[in-house]
């Protein structure tokens, strides 16, 4: 699930420096590029009390908790607990494409559609993947999550076709091949 923010990429932030020192808005980028997740998080809400119209802060704020978010999945904490972490995130994601415009910006969709799938909003997480997809079609993460949400919706044609692709893109994924496997077995149900 970390590679999910490696494909995010980092913040995308300009750096300032100021003779007082690192510009705070920077301070806060180079916690998260240190891993410091708490001190990121921290500086960015600080940042955001007296910017917060700033959205490439609330970009930032939302990655820092989407990493949060999946490292608490990853320590199998209560899904209770994780869950609303991502929704912070997730609001912090929406929040930065609301002041952009309001258009879904391509470097969140991977993100945001995440946040949404383990949410249990499918239609909208396939959605954010669909962009996704089309913006890095090579990327087999993008087409094993949205073939899980096709799963979720009861789509099983599209999801083992999803799934199919996925193992293609890279067979050494195990996550990829047993949901293939599954779409395949209810393809045949005739579910």
């Amino acid at each position: 699930m970390v590679a999910l923010l490696l494909l995010a990429g980092p913040p995308t932030l300009g750096a300032r420096q100021s003779p007082q020192g690192p510009h705070p808005r920077q301070e806060a980028i180079t916690a998260f590029q240190r891993n410091d997740l708490e001190s990121a998080e921290r500086l960015s809400l600080a940042w955001l009390e007296t910017q917060p119209h700033d959205e490439e802060i609330h970009r930032l704020l939302g990655m820092v908790r989407m990493t949060k978010g999946l490292a608490l999945e990853a320590r199998e904490r209560p899904r209770s607990e994780y869950l609303a972490v991502y929704r912070q995130a997730l609001d912090a994601l929406l929040e930065a494409e609301r002041l952009a415009g309001g258009a879904p910006r391509p470097d969140l969709n991977h993100a945001v559609g995440y946040v949404l799938l383990t949410d249990g909003r499918y239609a909208e997480a396939e959605a954010r993947f669909d962009e996704a997809i089309g913006e890095t079609p090579g990327n087999f993460v993008l087409y094993r999550l949205r073939g899980n949400c096709r799963l979720e919706r009861g789509r099983y044609p599209e999801a083992a076709a999803d799934l199919r692709k996925a193992v293609a893109l890279n067979a050494r994924d195990w996550t990829s091949r047993v949901l293939h496997a599954r779409a395949l077995y209810l393809v045949g149900q005739g579910q």
